[in-house]
């Protein structure tokens, strides 16, 4: 998904060509320096001026890497979504509604932010190791080998650091990662809480809600610590060396030192950018443990046994046209059965034995030429603040104008007032002769 994105490799391209120009920039500016410490003037102004094209060029560059990284987030997040809505396609066995409170988190919140991140992590963290490695080249020629090198130290000791303290990152990655994700999830109820709870509710949840965000806080802020530790220790071990060495460069190297000051900027960029290395590559396995949880995510969601939670036993099926009853097997076969079907079969039993769950069993074996109606679904986004009973009659006509094959409904009639009763029961018996309506009635059925 991610490696076959083009414009994971066009960002990529456009900031590898932004450093390229900006260490040229780098080697010009070394070079007036140089030229200064000569006393050839004349040659000075011509390594400026190409110092500063060279520098228009980077910028230009890294507009256009920062839009296609734009690009690649939104790219990726899009294909994503069309993913997951398509492997949850007739999906029963995950269609409880606790699941569809996490997916619609996952994907609104914690998946786009995620997409977000890998994208200007992959394009940043590019950017600088080229910055880094592209500068201390420039470095190696102007400047020599000695203070080179020990600024190539401290991506050593940043490597060293992150392989040492792999396995704490990854792990600190998906406990922020899924504490985030309970603390979003208990979110979705505080709003109902505060408005119509009591006092005791209130601070149950409240205190729910305090322990699960000082859980993601308590993880966030560990690892804080973990990735500052990590992106300044190279840089304090090696700033202290290069100024032994400053001071033991003696008049003769006035070339050197020169050049020295004349990137002196781009020496403290380069320390900045080594600091930054050092936090991306703390990041590394920190983005990828994000990345594979993403990809798992759906795997690794509660899956119900509807086959397990059906009380058979416990099950009236009646056909209302003939007053004929109905095994569950009978059911299945018939629904099952790709030839087209009429009639109208009411399913009725205790709480408790399974109707729902055989419903969306049904829904299972009949995929697409069904539409299965539960309450808390809908089909369609309402612009206004109508009672529920309001919406659920409005949706009910919509899908019966609809005229498929099948038509599985449950609790249909629930906050209906008895006149929209009547008119939807005499619609549905109008509709059963021509398509097979298989409900679950909320009052008796009549």
């Amino acid at each position: 998904m991610l490696l076959k994105n083009k414009y994971l490799w066009f960002s990529t391209m456009f900031v590898i060509i932004q450093q390229i120009f900006l260490a040229i920039s780098t080697y010009y500016i070394a070079v007036a320096g140089e030229s200064l410490s000569k006393n050839r003037a004349n040659e000075v102004l011509g390594y400026i001026t190409l110092f500063f094209l060279f520098a228009l060029g980077a910028y230009f560059f890294s507009s256009i890497a920062e839009f296609t990284k734009l690009k690649l987030s939104n790219s990726l997040w899009n294909n994503y979504t069309n993913d997951m809505y398509h492997k949850i396609k007739f999906n029963m066995p995950i269609s409880a509604n606790s699941n569809k409170k996490l997916v619609t988190n996952w994907l609104t919140g914690e998946a786009p932010g995620t997409f977000g991140e890998i994208s200007s992590f992959i394009v940043d963290i590019v950017s600088l190791y080229c910055n880094v490695l592209f500068t201390l080249g420039i470095f190696f020629i102007t400047l020599g080998y000695i203070l080179s090198s020990v600024m190539t130290i401290s991506i050593f000791v940043s490597l060293l650091l992150i392989r040492v303290l792999r396995h704490k990152i990854s792990n600190y990655a998906s406990n922020i990662q899924n504490s985030k994700l309970q603390l979003f999830v208990n979110i979705n109820s505080i709003w109902d809480i505060f408005q119509f709870g009591n006092n005791r509710i209130i601070e149950e949840k409240s205190a729910i809600f305090k322990t699960r965000a000082n859980e993601y806080f308590n993880y966030s802020e560990k690892y804080m610590i973990l990735e500052q530790f990590i992106a300044c220790f190279p840089v304090y071990i090696t700033i202290p060396l290069i100024m032994i060495i400053m001071y033991n460069i003696n008049a003769t190297n006035s070339l050197i030192l020169g050049g020295f000051v004349a990137v002196l900027p781009r020496s403290l960029q380069l320390f900045g950018n080594v600091h930054s290395l050092s936090l991306y590559n703390s990041k590394i396995l920190f983005i990828r443990a994000k990345y594979k949880n993403l990809k798992n995510f759906l795997s690794a969601i509660k899956k119900q046994d509807l086959l397990g939670q059906v009380q058979q036993s416990e099950i009236i099926i009646l056909n209302t046209h003939t007053h004929s009853r109905m095994h569950t097997a009978d059911l299945i076969d018939l629904i099952s059965d790709n030839k087209p079907s009429n009639g109208r079969i009411c399913i009725s039993g205790s709480n408790g034995v399974g109707k729902s769950s055989l419903l969306k069993i049904l829904k299972q074996c009949s995929s697409a030429d069904s539409i299965l109606l539960m309450p808390g679904v809908s089909f369609k986004d309402f612009c206004n603040d109508g009672s529920t009973g309001e919406k659920q009659l409005e949706q009910l006509y919509e899908i019966l104008q609809m005229n498929d094959q099948k038509l599985l409904l449950d609790e249909w009639d629930a906050n209906l007032d008895q006149n929209n009763l009547r008119k939807i029961d005499l619609l549905l018996d109008e509709i059963s002769k021509k398509t097979l309506v298989i409900e679950i009635r909320h009052s008796k059925y009549a």
